[in-house]
């Protein structure tokens, strides 16, 4: 690495890092106002019948799903499960288990032939993958790079750009 590319490289690393706790922290204030939003619903419940109604409307929503296209660079082929199993790690040493659990992070699609995959994720931890994404250097001892193509909200769209 040359001597000016160094202090690049760690000034991306540090921005990606900063991002990803940011990110974590505005999806918890995200997911506190949440439930204050289903408290407030059933107070007014206690109101009117309709409101109940609706209280148990919000609180039953189905968590919504981000489907991230990413393209792996890297001089040799990487074996799928690697790719997952180092995401997944990283994504745990970072966030923590309990972040792991809730985010439902797994890898959906691989194609080895063009090097790209899919991976979902609840859209409340979207950038907390993004961020993983972009810290991932090595896998296995190959040098790599996962580069995030796009984000989308479904596994269809998700496809087409996967092909692309």
């Amino acid at each position: 690495m040359g001597e000016n590319e160094l202090p690049l490289a760690l000034s991306m690393v540090a921005a990606s890092l900063i991002a990803g706790f940011l990110a974590g922290y505005l999806a918890s204030l995200r997911r506190v106002r949440r439930v204050e939003r289903a408290l407030e619903a059933l107070h007014r419940a206690a109101i009117s019948e309709k409101a109940l109604r609706k209280a148990v409307r919000l609180a039953s929503k189905k968590p919504k799903r981000r489907y991230i296209v990413f393209e792996v660079l890297s001089a040799e082929p990487v074996d799928e499960s690697l790719i997952e199993r180092s995401v997944i790690d990283l994504f745990r040493a970072l966030y923590g288990e309990i972040a792991l659990s809730d985010s439902r992070l797994k890898l959906v699609d691989y194609d080895s032939s063009i090097n790209r995959g899919i991976f979902s994720i609840r859209r409340e931890y979207k950038h907390h993958a993004l961020a993983v994404l972009g810290l991932i250097r090595r896998i296995n001892g190959r040098e790599v790079m996962l580069m995030p193509i796009a984000v989308s909200g479904t596994l269809k769209r998700a496809r087409k750009r996967l092909e692309r």
